[in-house]
């Protein structure tokens, strides 16, 4: 029994033992999961990303208790209102579970966020996650989201090309782009940083590249940590908070993500902290401003302000600049102060001690040397603005992870940070708002018509550590707070296993050598060739002219190539400057740039052209009159569309040669200045068949010149016939020869003034024109100057003889004829104007006066000593030699139809007239002297022939009388003919020269057959 007891009592004990250790087993349970509950929480999940098709591995951080939970009490429960439970591992600070993929999840019926509280469509859906530790009986009092975005493509590059120098922006393009602060690319393995364009673009810089070559382009573009972010339009949205001064007072760093729109060109705040009601220009603890345009108009300030003291030295601190190359992209700032002196608030002078300094770090990096300051800020109560300067200057962009942290950050603190995901349980945390679904606190007022938008509202950006109202980021609500938009940006991203095959193709970077033409008329049209290397021929083959847009060039080959200049206009070119550089590109983006510039020019006016016709021959000299001329060495005169380069151009005319292709009728006659662009303003000139006009006249002149020709060739003949008759011996055959040569010139003259005329035919026709005169009169004066010389000198000695062959005469006769070659040379290298154009645009052949002068005093000294030789020779008896009568006949003939015809030449202007005065003139001449010279002596010989004829029949019975001549000439024009012999002459020869000078003593030759 009373072992019974004692056993009975033993039970006792140990069920009051087991009672106890299960009541404080209990307790601690109850500790853990009930009263300490408030303790527990859930920070974030990394990745917060899962895969559509396949599960996922999730690793969950927070405070999740110390006392391990029962084995299968832990799971992660995915969606809000249905709920799908997976089993987790769990530690004191994190939980990791594997959920299965997005298509299982909704087979299971969780709900998925796919709005955000403005109810606009997100981009990537997310699930609620949350983590129970005792079965799904309770839940950690948070939750976070797990994102499951579409799956990006991309498919192509532009350009597809840049240079090895790198630096080429190439916007690559496919579906289901996601905004994304981690975008890099790698070209041929080498990263660079690249920039989100909208959900179906996404842009990347090139790496520089050794040699050219065709490589393949990664993208890091698998998200692996989605953020929520809110996009500022730069209007009126800013949010605002109030946090007391004294948690901003000393040392701080303040951290941003932030994708400026307009990182240039306009003062945005993303943060200042001002006392509520007073403007930013008085009490406020500091900010952050960026894109005020700078002096050189490329970059934009990136800086701070601080106001020191009581608001009595408010100063703003510049700290340097951002570029155009930030635009959307993501960019980190940190603006760390650190205070050395807390205790110096009031100073003054030069010689106060620094007490502190800040520094500002872009993407990691120290902008610019750091600023020191002398005395600290001492203010009260101030406002927190996001997004704006006070209410006065609006950020225009997205924003993210916005914290403010009570310690200065070192540069390698401010590097690791942008690698982390912020929790806001960091420490050293005054603020942290990473603009998450789970930190928001959103309560709708009222909603709009269709019952689902909502109208007004309430929004709160909480701060995870701490969620005391004076902490929150208000939103939106109110009259004067507004909210930004919702976007979504990826985080952190990796490269895709399999990347699309993107090839990108770097190139030796092109140059430019020479261009032309080099001007153009500013309404453009303008086709420039443009002479480089390395072009290459694709649509990315890009011209531009100073800053106007671009255009496409024509590709010809690698070194050649056209571009058509565009308009320009001051707006165009930013700039009044007509002389602007000309730009290429093999890909529409790096463009190379000319040494020498292209001007533009106003296109120039066209007023009048004189003459305003002219023969279809051409070689005639137009002027066309206007205004705007420049001499450019592309300047052409246009007839119809044949251009023309101009002898000469000044600003108000051009001199052109008319062409020799010419259509019949007419033109339109302009000018260009860059030997393609017409004139607007235009005249018309008139191309005519000079001939058509004057052909039954010079069908008459061709009678009358081929009867002239037949005569002469008759005489011609004649003379080669009877070149050995006494009488045509005595008169100097072969100097006859040359007055039909001369003859011959005169009617090739005649010939060469027919057709409409030209440089060439009016040299010709000038040419044979003097030449006849020389060689007719010339050799008649000679001929005639022997016989002076005969028969007027009482003694002629052997060498006076000898000087008078016809060796020695010819040569006088080639010296006067190179004399008048010599004047026509001058006149054929000097003269550029042997067409004489008329008001009525016809045509004919001009000397100047200056060789006309010349000309015609030559003619006239052989003319006067022809004179003088005929009035010498006038009393010589012998027929056969005096022809002073004929040489007087002639000189008078040239003499008249010299002066009759230079007046009406000179002052006739109709082209019929013209012609017919100067072949009928020529022809005058030619054809009176030719008879006067020879007719004579044809008669002569006929005579002497026919009476010769008759005393053959009577010489039987006549016997010749004793010292006559048989051959019908003195012993004296025997001497003449045979002056080249010995020199002898005879007693009888004296006596006949005696006779010569008693005219009234005559002695008669009889000659007998």
């Amino acid at each position: 029994m009373m072992k019974a007891n004692a056993l009975h009592a033993t039970r006792r004990v140990a069920t009051a033992w087991a009672n106890r250790a299960m009541v404080m087993m209990a307790a601690v349970l109850v500790c853990n999961l009930v009263l300490c509950a408030a303790a527990l929480r859930l920070d974030v999940v990394q990745p917060n990303c899962a895969s559509s098709t396949t599960t996922t591995s999730l690793t969950l951080t927070g405070n999740f208790g110390a006392v391990s939970p029962s084995a299968g009490d832990v799971k992660c429960l995915l969606g809000s209102t249905r709920q799908f439970a997976v089993s987790a591992a769990w530690s004191s600070t994190s939980v990791t579970c594997t959920i299965p993929s997005l298509t299982a999840l909704l087979n299971a019926g969780v709900d998925l966020v796919t709005r955000d509280f403005l109810y606009q469509p997100l981009r990537a859906n997310y699930a609620q996650l949350r983590v129970t530790l005792d079965n799904n009986a309770t839940a950690v009092d948070s939750w976070v989201a797990v994102f499951f975005p579409t799956t990006s493509t991309l498919a192509s590059l532009t350009p597809d090309r840049g240079p090895t120098t790198g630096n080429t922006v190439v916007t690559i393009a496919g579906t289901n782009v996601l905004d994304s602060r981690d975008l890099r690319c790698k070209f041929n393995g080498q990263e660079t940083v690249g920039a989100y364009v909208d959900s179906t673009h996404l842009q990347c810089p090139t790496a520089p590249q050794g040699s050219a070559a065709n490589v393949n382009i990664e993208v890091k573009s698998t998200p692996k940590h989605i953020s929520m972010a809110h996009l500022f339009d730069g209007v009126n949205d800013f949010s605002v908070a109030p946090i007391p001064t004294s948690l901003l007072q000393f040392n701080l760093t303040v951290e941003i993500w932030f994708r400026p729109a307009t990182p240039v060109g306009l003062i945005q705040a993303l943060v200042d902290s001002c006392v509520p009601g007073e403007t930013p220009e008085t009490n406020c603890n500091f900010w952050i401003e960026t894109g005020k345009a700078v002096a050189d108009g490329i970059h934009g300030e990136i800086g701070i302000g601080h106001e020191f003291g009581a608001g009595s030295n408010q100063q703003y601190v510049y700290s340097g600049t951002l570029d155009n190359t930030y635009k959307n992209k993501w960019t980190h700032i940190a603006l760390v102060r650190e205070v050395w002196d807390n205790t110096t608030i009031e100073c003054s002078g030069s010689s106060c001690p620094f007490v502190g300094e800040y520094r500002t770090y872009v993407n990691g990096e120290l902008l610019l040397p750091t600023y020191k300051f002398t005395v600290n800020t001492d203010f009260g109560e101030t406002n927190t603005y996001v997004g704006s300067l006070y209410t006065t200057s609006f950020y225009n962009g997205g924003m993210d992870d916005f914290r403010i942290l009570n310690y200065p950050m070192t540069q390698a603190q401010v590097q690791q940070s942008m690698e982390e995901v912020y929790s806001g349980f960091e420490d050293g945390v005054l603020v942290s708002w990473d603009f998450e679904p789970n930190n928001q606190d959103f309560d709708v007022l009222t909603y709009n018509a269709d019952g689902v938008t909502p109208n007004t509202y309430t929004l709160y950006a909480l701060t995870p550590s701490n969620v005391d109202v004076s902490r929150q980021l208000n939103m939106g609500g109110g009259t004067n707070v507004f909210i930004p938009s919702i976007i979504q940006t990826v985080a952190f991203a990796d490269y895709p296993s399999s990347a699309p095959t993107l090839n990108f193709l770097y190139y030796t970077p092109e140059t430019i050598t020479t261009f032309a033409p080099m001007h153009g008329v500013v309404s453009g049209g303008t086709v420039v060739t443009i002479q480089g290397t390395g072009f290459l021929n694709s649509t990315y083959l890009y011209c531009r002219f100073g800053s106007a847009t671009a255009t496409p060039a024509t590709f010809i080959d690698a070194t050649t190539l056209e571009c058509t200049a565009p308009a320009f206009t001051a707006c165009s070119q930013s700039s009044d400057s007509l002389s602007i550089p000309v730009y290429v590109s093999n890909n529409n983006q790096q463009f190379v740039v000319s040494s020498t510039n292209f001007t533009y020019y106003q296109a120039p006016t066209i007023q009048s052209v004189a003459p305003s016709q002219a023969p279809l021959a051409g070689n005639v000299p137009v002027t066309i009159y206007g205004s705007g001329f420049v001499n450019t060495p592309e300047f052409r005169c246009l007839f119809g569309v044949i251009a023309v380069v101009p002898v000469s151009v000044t600003a108000t005319s051009a001199v052109c040669v008319t062409p020799d292709n010419l259509p019949e009728g007419a033109v339109v006659a302009s000018v260009t200045i860059d030997g393609q662009t017409a004139t607007t303003s235009q005249v018309i000139f008139t191309a005519f068949d000079q001939w058509s006009q004057i052909e039954s006249t010079a069908v008459g002149i061709a009678i009358i010149l081929g009867i002239g020709f037949v005569m002469v060739v008759c005489v011609h003949i004649w003379l080669f016939i009877n070149r050995n008759h006494k009488i045509v011996k005595a008169s100097a055959p072969l100097f006859g020869q040359f007055i039909l040569f001369g003859a011959y010139l005169g009617f090739g003259a005649v010939a060469a003034f027919f057709p409409t005329p030209t440089d060439a035919s009016c040299t010709v026709g000038i040419w044979f024109v003097f030449l006849s005169f020389t060689f007719m009169f010339a050799s008649l004066f000679i001929k005639n100057w022997r016989i002076q010389r005969i028969f007027t000198n009482k003694k002629i000695g052997k060498t006076a003889s000898r000087n008078l062959s016809d060796d020695r005469l010819v040569l006088f006769l080639f010296m006067l004829v190179t004399g008048m070659v010599a004047i026509l040379a001058a006149w054929t290298g000097t003269s550029n104007d042997k067409v004489d154009i008329h008001d009525d645009g016809f045509a004919s052949c001009y000397v100047n006066p200056t060789f006309q002068g010349i000309l015609f005093a030559y003619m006239g000294v052989m003319l006067l000593f022809g004179i003088v030789l005929a009035f010498r020779t006038r009393n010589i008896q012998d027929v056969a030699f005096n022809e002073s009568k004929m040489i007087s006949v002639a000189i008078y003939n040239v003499a008249f139809v010299t002066i009759i015809m230079i007046p009406l030449v000179s002052f006739t202007t109709d082209v019929r007239a013209l012609l017919v005065m100067k072949s009928v003139g020529i022809l005058f001449a030619v054809l009176v002297t030719v008879g006067l010279v020879f007719f004579p002596k044809i008669w002569a010989v006929a005579m002497h022939k026919r009476r010769a004829a008759r005393a053959a029949g009577s010489s039987d019975a006549q016997p010749t009388p004793s010292g006559s001549n048989p051959n019908g000439v003195s012993g004296r024009a025997n001497s003449v003919h045979h002056s080249s012999g010995d020199g002898s002459h005879s007693k009888n020869e004296r006596s006949e020269r005696l006779s010569m000078k008693k005219p009234e003593v005559k002695t008669e030759v009889v000659i007998y057959g």
